[in-house]
């Protein structure tokens, strides 16, 4: 006994309870970063170190950490 009509009010129960839960969330902000692989220094990994270098984007490529590898 699943008639349009019932179909309809339970998509639009689901849509309000969703709205409802999104509502008291604080908005997501959005970062941009921008990883680096760094191979070293020809193959002497002890020289300069082989790793990834991180940047932030949003703040003039500003260095953020060294992960090493």
């Amino acid at each position: 006994m699943n008639t349009p009509r019932r179909t309809c009010f339970i998509r639009g129960m689901y849509s309000l309870l969703a709205a409802l839960a999104l509502s008291g969330q604080a908005p997501i902000e959005e970062k941009r970063f921008l990883y680096v692989a760094v191979p070293g220094i020809r193959n002497e990994v002890e020289h300069g170190g082989v790793g990834v270098l991180v940047f932030d984007i949003d703040k003039g490529h500003k260095f953020v950490r060294r992960i090493p590898t």
